[in-house]
């Protein structure tokens, strides 16, 4: 799967000298932040006057000099008047916050942390978000030593990340009816956490069915990252049927390191491998496949003929005898017994589409995180070229969370629902874009397509069939590239989970000046 080739391989060598920059996050601040509020206060008009106030909740209240910071960034962006409601561990506090809240169920809450503080727009963008939500939320970043750093910029509203990320204390606004209509089961949940840790699971569940982004950000930090929360999907009662699906030509090397990393899998259910043969020729590879031939449980397809991966692999589909489907390239190497056990959990959720891992180049950098639609004006892979665990965005862009596509070189799905969104188009995408395409197309029908951060495989990407560089291989991406773009208005549109401050020219999550 592909971008635009070089210019957005240029685009990312330069944009990861910027990011690396210390200064980079300043010049940010200064050029264009100022900007982009503004452009976004011009867009979105201010109604009648509001008869919503907003009350601010501060959490661990007892921080004395911290909480008084807060509430004078509060003050100074919300209007001298606003209510300010301190919280403790005491349940008599709970109590009273309550009967206040009963007082005004009309009003707008701002939950939040001593010591953090809001931005001065905060005000003006509280006045234009629409009347009736019950919660909306922002982008943050940190302070350390009086400076601004670590920015998340966060994707529309997404339960998986927003669950386990701590994303919504003190950057969010939630309607006071709405808290009022969870209050006595959130209380019952959570009667030991601390009282961030509460606020925390209040946002959530307020916010659980839905929320409002606004691509800006107003919260700045002062508390170091709060590691993420661990969260295991449960296992099926049945595990299914599996079909793993590899297309394979030539490259013996590549196809026993695959074989060798799956015969290390665990898998509770039954397995079966496919193993398409697009005309090898190479003596020791159709030996492999031979020997292959002969174990139980495994399917060699004979198919010759130009390389059509969407053509392969659905033939591959209608042979399968799994109700689950895993594509997997041949230049995969699996490296656990686990993977395919924990990519299966997720896949079988009710609403979920396709789900695919992370992949590594050998060197540990990523080569896939998920794929953001709208890069290059196409298509791009998240965080490209960076390293998994380091720099504070990692646990971020990197988590386990929605996606709008995942590369077919290790995606997992329901065979029902390959075949409901009408599988992988043979004509438009024989090589290129066809995952894309798939994931768009199951996203259209109701299902949400999901990158699991712990699930890691090493991918030696593209050695299968080369680079697009003769002139055959350049006029059918072109073409395909141009189908991806008019079916899918990929130059124009804005990826729900991508945030729309990154820049577009590159895979990296690079705050756009």
């Amino acid at each position: 799967m592909f971008a635009t080739g070089k210019r957005v391989r240029g685009w990312n060598r330069l944009c990861a000298i910027a990011a690396d920059n210390p200064d980079y996050y300043a010049r940010w601040i200064a050029r264009a932040e100022p900007a982009r509020v503004a452009r976004w206060i011009a867009s979105n008009p201010a109604p009648a006057p509001r008869a919503d106030p907003i009350v601010a909740i501060i959490a661990d209240a007892a921080l004395g000099d911290a909480a008084a910071q807060t509430s004078a960034s509060i003050r100074a962006a919300l209007g001298p008047a606003t209510r300010i409601i301190s919280i403790t561990q005491e349940p008599t506090d709970w109590n009273a916050l309550k009967q206040a809240l009963l007082g005004t169920d009309q009003a707008r809450l701002l939950p939040i942390v001593a010591g953090d503080l809001v931005a001065l727009g905060l005000g003006a963008v509280a006045e234009r978000l629409p009347p009736g939500k019950a919660a909306c939320y922002w982008d943050e970043d940190r302070r350390h030593a009086g400076q601004r750093d670590d920015a998340w910029a966060k994707p529309d509203w997404d339960p998986l990340l927003f669950q386990s990320h701590h994303g919504l204390l003190g950057a969010s606004l939630l309607d006071a009816k709405a808290v009022l209509g969870v209050w006595d089961r959130w209380i019952a949940d959570n009667p030991a956490l601390c009282p961030a840790a509460k606020l925390e699971q209040l946002c959530f569940l307020v916010a659980s069915e839905g929320a409002l982004h606004v691509p800006l950000i107003l919260t700045h930090r002062t508390a170091p990252a709060e590691p993420p929360l661990s969260r295991a999907e449960p296992d099926p009662a049945v595990w299914p049927t599996v079909s793993i699906i590899i297309p394979t030509k030539d490259l013996p090397h590549h196809l026993s390191t695959c074989l060798r990393g799956l015969a290390l899998l665990e898998y509770l259910g039954p397995i079966e491998l496919i193993l398409i043969d697009n005309g090898s020729t190479d003596p020791e590879a159709l030996r492999i496949l031979a020997d292959q031939a002969e174990r139980p449980g495994t399917r060699v397809l004979r198919m010759p003929g130009p390389f059509n991966f969407s053509h392969l692999n659905n033939a591959a589909v209608r042979i399968a005898s799994g109700a689950v489907l895993c594509f997997l390239n041949n230049d995969v190497e699996p490296l656990d017994g686990q993977w395919l056990s924990n990519l299966v959990r997720h896949a079988l959720r009710p609403d979920v589409g396709a789900v695919g891992a992370m992949l590594l180049y050998p060197d540990g950098s990523i080569q896939h995180a998920g794929v953001a639609i709208g890069i290059g004006g196409a298509a791009g892979h998240i965080q490209k070229g960076t390293m998994p665990d380091t720099g504070t965005e990692a646990h971020r862009y990197i988590a386990t969370r929605r996606v709008s596509a995942v590369t077919a070189a290790c995606l997992v799905v329901r065979k029902d629902r390959f075949i409901a969104a009408g599988e992988f188009d043979e004509d438009a995408f024989p090589v290129a874009f066809n995952d894309v395409d798939l994931c768009l197309r199951l996203d259209a029908i109701g299902l949400r397509n999901l990158f699991i951060a712990e699930v890691r495989l090493i991918h030696h990407e593209s050695k299968s069939r080369g680079q697009d560089d003769s002139p055959e291989k350049q006029a059918r991406f072109a073409r395909e590239l141009q189908q991806l773009q008019q079916r899918w208005q990929t130059q124009t549109c804005q990826d729900p989970w991508h945030s729309p401050l990154f820049s577009r020219v590159s895979e990296r999550c690079l705050l756009q000046i």
